[in-house]
């Protein structure tokens, strides 16, 4: 055989190949229109830049406590869950590595090693956050140093946000433990990438902004849907989603949240309340009634939420993609802040055209400035909304670094992808 025949079955056989990808925490599993639209976006920019690529996925709720053993928030998907023995602190990778692989880290470990047998790349998609101790950033953790320390993977972290304290001392050993080790680390916002800098120097992380903000791209699309309420309003409105954390909502009709909701409807704007991860939003079915207000979520999809974005005047959110797709379609956010500081991180990437969050616990002292900030975004009108989808766009094109973060951590020539 001649050397070009060689040469060209050689690149026929590179071209051929499948690169298989692990996706670790694979968040479409989940009814949260942003762990799905996250999961989605960070497989299309892969796919664009690795050649022929293969996704095997370990979903993210094989990597979340359930309390006895209740699924409430998977959408359409096994509710399996394999039963493996898990670290609690860093000391316990090693011990806890060394019984996985002679047969004794419980009756699934093998579930998860099998997904990672023969793998070209394993990839943790942040999405779920790495803060406080949640048991799904411990097994994350401890599943992306095994990768790398005991089975000689290449592994990446993307996507995330990153919040460690010295409050509860779980997690920042083990975010130094693995990231020290991962081929690249990548956060989402600025909050995060001081974070790791903070408890974790040594690791070189960058900031690259989420995959979802790639969703520019379909702005037309989504103006095309309808949101597809059942009694949509008659006028202007706004978008109302508090999220499912800890709030004043017991009494719809005097509660701090209530009182929030019924001050900006005094806008001369109808609320559009949205419901989407039951149990934890079901109390909003009540905020929405005493509101007389129209619900959005299920069986809806992120494609018909950046749809009733795009015509809002306004939304009032402690949801991270909320916000992110809220600005792509030139929608402004009153941010509530979340359990992390990834909101934070979100108003600082839009430059402080939608100032800081709020903290939804004390709506009481917030109420008259939060309603003060809607109003400036009514009064700033179609300047801001194209502010905003103008940084969106800006955002969009930055996303695509993670892949070129992922093909250089695999090699890959450039001219083969992206």
């Amino acid at each position: 055989m001649s050397l070009t025949s060689k040469i060209k079955r050689y690149v026929q056989s590179m071209l051929t190949k499948k690169t298989v990808v692990v996706l670790l925490n694979d968040s479409r599993d989940q009814e949260s229109f942003g762990s799905q639209v996250l999961a989605d976006t960070l497989v299309e920019i892969i796919s664009q830049y690795v050649p022929n690529p293969e996704f095997r996925s370990i979903p993210s709720h094989w990597l979340i406590d359930h309390p006895a053993g209740s699924l409430p928030f998977i959408k359409g998907t096994d509710s399996y869950v394999p039963a493996a023995v898990w670290p609690e602190v860093a000391d316990q990778f090693e011990t806890v590595a060394e019984e996985w692989l002679n047969g004794r880290g419980g009756p699934g470990a093998q579930d998860y090693l099998a997904k990672m047998q023969g793998a070209d790349l394993v990839a943790l998609n942040g999405e779920g956050s790495i803060y406080r101790s949640n048991g799904s950033a411990i097994r994350e953790l401890f599943l992306l140093w095994l990768a790398k320390i005991r089975l000689g993977l290449p592994t990446v972290f993307v996507n995330g946000t990153v919040h460690l304290t010295d409050i509860m001392p779980v997690l920042p050993a083990m975010v130094r433990k693995a990231f020290s080790v991962a081929d690249a680390v990548a956060v989402r916002e600025p909050f995060s990438h001081r974070n790791v800098q903070a408890y974790a120097p040594q690791v070189s992380a960058r900031m690259i902004p989420d995959a979802a903000w790639i969703m520019q791209r379909e702005v037309e699309s989504a103006l095309r849907l309808s949101p597809e309420l059942e009694n949509p309003p008659a006028g202007g409105y706004f978008i109302f989603d508090p999220g499912g954390m800890l709030r004043d909502h017991r009494f719809p009709g005097r509660s701090a949240l209530g009182d929030l909701l019924h001050a900006l409807s005094a806008l001369n704007l109808q609320p559009v309340v949205i419901v989407k991860q039951a149990p934890y939003d079901d109390f909003l079915f009540d905020l929405a009634r005493s509101a007389n207000a129209p619900v959005f979520g299920k069986g809806h999809s992120y494609l018909q939420l950046m749809a009733l974005q795009a015509k809002a005047a306004f939304q009032v959110s402690s949801r991270y993609h909320d916000f992110i797709l809220g600005s792509i379609m030139g929608c402004p956010t009153v941010a509530l802040a979340s359990g992390s500081h990834k909101v934070h991180g979100a108003c600082e990437l839009m430059g402080g055209a939608v100032g800081r969050p709020f903290d939804g616990t004390d709506l009481r002292t917030c109420t008259p400035e939060i309603v003060a900030q809607a109003q400036g975004y009514l009064t700033a009108g179609a300047a801001l909304r194209q502010q905003l989808a103008a940084r969106s766009a800006q955002l969009a094109t930055d996303a695509l670094a993670v892949g070129e973060l992922v093909r250089g951590v695999l090699g890959v020539p450039k001219a083969t992808g992206g």
